[in-house]
């Protein structure tokens, strides 16, 4: 609720710095008046604004300057898994997963009752 209000007041607050409406008061009366005139206009110039940036969009695409659509990486292949201007061995000098067993120490609720044991 209160952030609702907030929004609100927000928008209306950027209505009045746009000039759409006016308060005026007095002694007696307070009264907004909207210029409806200045929020066509503004609608009208916000609307040719959007067509523009879509049809330079829709231009750009045609032409090829968007090569990737937003979503969407190429799949690349590099021969010899290398990346290009530089060359990797294809076997690693390092041994590979499953090659070596890692050791790690006992936890203490893991150990048999009454005693340690070692582990190689």
């Amino acid at each position: 609720m209160v952030r609702s209000l907030v929004i609100l007041g927000a928008l209306a607050f950027c209505a009045f710095l746009a000039g759409w409406f006016t308060i005026d008061r007095n002694e007696k009366e307070t009264t907004i008046r909207f210029d409806r005139d200045e929020i066509r206009s503004d609608t009208a110039k916000a609307i040719e604004k959007g067509k523009e940036f879509l049809e330079n969009h829709r231009q750009m695409n045609a032409e090829g300057g968007l090569e990737n659509p937003a979503g969407e990486y190429p799949q690349e292949s590099f021969p010899n898994n290398a990346y290009p201007g530089t060359s990797f061995p294809t076997e690693s000098p390092y041994p590979q997963i499953g090659d070596q067993q890692a050791t790690r120490p006992i936890p203490p609720w893991e150990l048999p009752p009454g005693g340690t044991t070692t582990q190689y």
